[in-house]
Parts: C-alpha cells; sequence; structure tokens
C-alpha cells in the first residue's frame, strides 16, 4: 500500500494540486508519537488565505480516516497514524507476493543506462582498486536492472598504447581509434580546437578548468579524445538515458573535462554523462608492500577472507553442508559490504576484525541474521496461508514492517545518489530492527497458534528482503550458518 498516494488522493480533494506534488510535500516524522506520516500545510497557506496551522486543523477534520488509526493536527501539520494491523498486512502480503521482485516499481521501463566499471589495463593483475570499481559499479547495474532499466555493463579494458599493442589487439580503448579522426575533424569544423605548443587542445579556461587535450604535438590521440569518441558511440548504439563511468575520484577533473568538452561541440546529452568516483582503500594491519605484492595482494584478500569465512562455519555449523561454497559467500560476500558499507567517496578503512565481526555493521552480521530467519522457518515447517493479522499488536512488530515497507524508497534513493551504501545502510537497519523482534517476541514457543502464524509470516518476509537487498549488492545469502 503506498500511503504517500493515499494521503495525496484524500487531500487532493480539498487543495487544487497534482498528485505528484502533493505526494511530494508527505514526511516521515522523526519520532514515531508524532505519527507515522506528516503532511506540513506551509505551501497552502497563499492559495487558501489562511494561517498553515488553521489549514491543517480543518484538513485533518475532514479527511476520510480508513487505513488510519486517527488523523489530527499538531500545528501546522496533518499527523497519520497508520492502522498497524493494516499495514502489516498490506506489507507482508506484498513481499510474500512479489518474493524476490520486491521492491521493484519498474520506474525504468524503457530506459537504457550504460555503466562503465572495473576496467583493468591487460597487461597487469587485477588489484584492489578494480575491486572497488567493480563492488560499486555491479551494484548500480543490479540496482538499475531491477528497477527495469535496460542497462549495458562496459568493461573499457585498457589496451591501447605502445606496451599495450605488442600484447594483443582487442575489444577496449582501442576500439574507438578509427573514431577519433572524425571527432576531431568535427571539432575543428566547429572552431573548438586551438593549438597550443604544437597540440590540439579545446580551451575551458572560462569554466576554470585546463585545456582538454585532444591530439599530442605529433598527432597522436589521447586518452580524452578516445573517451570522447566511445561517449558518441554508445549514444549512437545505445540512445542511453545514462552514460556512468565508475571511476575513482582522482579522475574527477579529466571527466569534468570530457564532458564539458561534449557539452561545448553541441551533444546535449553530455549532461546525462556521470562520473561516480570512490575513495582510496587503507589497511591497517598491513605494511608498504612493493608494486609485485601490492598486484597480488587482492588475491591474498578474498583467499583469507573465504579461509576466515571457513573457520566461522566450522565453529558454528560444524555439521554444514557445502562448506566450501557457503565459506565462499560468506567471506568475499563480506569483503564486498565492506567496500559497500560506507558513501562511497569516503576512504575505507580495512580491518580484518570488523569485516568478518558478528558485532556491529558487518556482512556476516546481515548474513547471520538471514540464516536466523531461515532456520526459524525449518523448525516451524508448514505456514497456514490463514493470517491474522490483528494478533500482531507489539511495537517492534510494526516498527519491523515500517522498515520492509521502505525498501523501494532506499532502491530510489541509490538510484538518485548513486550510491549502493543506501542499501548497505537499509539491509543493516532491517537486521537489527529484526533481531529486535526476535529477541523480545515469542515465535516458535507461543501458545497462541494464530500469533504464532502471523509472526512466522513477518519472519518470511524478512528473509527475502534481506535476500533482495544483498542481491542489489552483489552478495549471494547463505542459508545455514
Amino acid at each position: 500500500m503506498n500511503y504517500h498516494k493515499i494521503i495525496a488522493e484524500r487531500i487532493k480533494f480539498q487543495i487544487d494540486m497534482e498528485i505528484k506534488n502533493l505526494e511530494s510535500l508527505i514526511e516521515v516524522p522523526p519520532k514515531s508519537e508524532m505519527g507515522d506520516f506528516a503532511l506540513p500545510c506551509f505551501q497552502f497557506s497563499k492559495v487558501m488565505r489562511k494561517a498553515p496551522n488553521i489549514i491543517a486543523e480543518e484538513l485533518a477534520k475532514q479527511m476520510e480516516i480508513d487505513g488510519f488509526e486517527k488523523i489530527q493536527n499538531n500545528g501546522p501539520y496533518i499527523n497519520f497514524f497508520v492502522d498497524k494491523s493494516i499495514y502489516i498486512k498490506n506489507t507482508v502480503e506484498s513481499i510474500l507476493k512479489e518474493k524476490d521482485k520486491y521492491g521493484s516499481s519498474k520506474i525504468g521501463e524503457g530506459k537504457t543506462i550504460t555503466i562503465e566499471y572495473s576496467s583493468p589495463n591487460i597487461d597487469k593483475p587485477f588489484h584492489i582498486g578494480h575491486l572497488f570499481s567493480t563492488a560499486i559499479g555491479n551494484s548500480l547495474y543490479k540496482i538499475f536492472s531491477f528497477e527495469g532499466y535496460n542497462c549495458v555493463k562496459i568493461n573499457h579494458i585498457g589496451d591501447f598504447e605502445t606496451q599495450f599493442g605488442k600484447i594483443i589487439s582487442a575489444n577496449g580503448e582501442s576500439f574507438y581509434n578509427e573514431k577519433v579522426e572524425s571527432i576531431v575533424n568535427e571539432m575543428k569544423e566547429k572552431g573548438l580546437l586551438v593549438e597550443s605548443n604544437g597540440a590540439k587542445v579545446v580551451m575551458l579556461d572560462e569554466y576554470n578548468m585546463p585545456p582538454c587535450i585532444i591530439q599530442k604535438s605529433d598527432g597522436a590521440r589521447i586518452c580524452r579524445s578516445m573517451d570522447i569518441a566511445a561517449a558518441e558511440y554508445r549514444k549512437k548504439t545505445y540512445n542511453f538515458d545514462k552514460n556512468i563511468y565508475v571511476i575513482g575520484l582522482e579522475q574527477s577533473l579529466y571527466y569534468k573535462q570530457v564532458f564539458k568538452t561534449l557539452e561545448l561541440a553541441g551533444y546535449e546529452w553530455a549532461k546525462n554523462c556521470l562520473h561516480v568516483g570512490f575513495g582510496l582503500v587503507r589497511f591497517a594491519d598491513r605494511k608498504l608492500l612493493i608494486r609485485k605484492e601490492e598486484d597480488n595482494f587482492l588475491k591474498y584478500l578474498l583467499k583469507k577472507a573465504i579461509l576466515k569465512a571457513n573457520e566461522i562455519i566450522n565453529e558454528k555449523s560444524p555439521n554444514l553442508e557445502n562448506v566450501e561454497e557457503a565459506a565462499k559467500r560468506l567471506g568475499i560476500g563480506s569483503i564486498l559490504f565492506t567496500y559497500l558499507k560506507s558513501e562511497r567517496e569516503k576512504d575505507i578503512a580495512f580491518n580484518w576484525n570488523e569485516v568478518l565481526s558478528f558485532d556491529g555493521e558487518t556482512g556476516i552480521y546481515v548474513q547471520y541474521t538471514y540464516a536466523t530467519a531461515k532456520s526459524i522457518l525449518r523448525k516451524a515447517g508448514k505456514i497456514s496461508p490463514e493470517v491474522n493479522y490483528k494478533k500482531l499488536k507489539a511495537a517492534l512488530e510494526f516498527e519491523l514492517a515500517k522498515k520492509l515497507h521502505g525498501f523501494n524508497d532506499a532502491i530510489i534513493s541509490a538510484m538518485d545518489k548513486l550510491e549502493p551504501f543506501v542499501i548497505t545502510r537499509y539491509v543493516i537497519d532491517v537486521a537489527k530492527a529484526f533481531n529486535k523482534f526476535y529477541n523480545s517476541c515469542n515465535i516458535i514457543n507461543t501458545d497462541d497458534e494464530e500469533l504464532k502464524n502471523a509472526r512466522l509470516v513477518i519472519v518470511e518476509a524478512t528473509s527475502i528482503v534481506i535476500k533482495n537487498a544483498l542481491y542489489l549488492l552483489g552478495i549471494e545469502t547463505v542459508e545455514k550458518m
């Protein structure tokens, strides 16, 4: 049930405003005693020629209460307290019906997004920096795809310049070499190119940027011209609505130059080219390594994570089947979770004591919560389809349902901000809410069969949402731990 839309539709009878605009005004109060939703009435004052608190009082009295326990005004706000049993029922039933599709509103249908990420050089090992780009890019790919976008993954392999040409001619930067000439000619025709010390450049000083070098003094093309050609190719080939580059923050100026040059060249779609930057990975317990060791460190990192996960499984569940597969999912998943649990522009402080800890905001903590939910469901056996949601009166049951209900909001926010961190934060909050519910509310051993059954469906709904959220982060779940 979309409460934002319900409230907007009921207000629409009294306020002459578009439904979408009304929806955008609806807020979630910071404290539960202030209601589950709130509508500020300041914007209505000019049209209705009344004080906001008077408007709020009048509208609250006129509102249809169906689906809400009460509707009242608090100064200039209308506060809505939902009927908790109806709220839980609608939320849980939606999750159980939609299952692995729950959370998707399909708002991206008919639109295309290209996402460039990872993009290693072919003569160098895949290292920890590439993993950061890969983790973010893969998660964004899954998030946008989940919302119905046609997503195109692009691995722009570095294979250009002399040392790479000696190795191979492939599907990377060199693919665009032949296309650069037409780009250079086009910029000449548009009067964008000027000569500077023999090189051909686009001057960007009025935008507080150094010149964008398109061609060196010896006639050689450079990466900027390649990326301009690549962007034009992607637009012609895929007709993207967004063209995303997941590359480190140190490349911010580079991409600002490329995008501004595309804009000056008359490409209106240049505004849809977006740089998604990220910080550095720091290891508190690691000495400075020489380059060769640096390149091999990612292999060591993943191997160690899997080995530690194996130790955890042997300690917690010594009789678990398919230990190797479970350890792989836990180990690699914990590394990915660590990369994605902070805002992407922040540096990562990598610490083994935290990565594989059951305490705190870690991948293992979320995985263990999921495994706990699945264990409860296995012990309970079959759940009756006849659910008496009115039995669910505990505050923790309602708070958990509210977290589950907010999944789509988290996904939309992650897309708007291009931040997988939003999903990580969300699934941590779901896990915390579930564990509070699990530790305080008797589920399996309650004598009230209707209450037991109602609580079990919440457990099942929670397991579905956690699995869906981890999937969007590129993490596979473990059923037993």
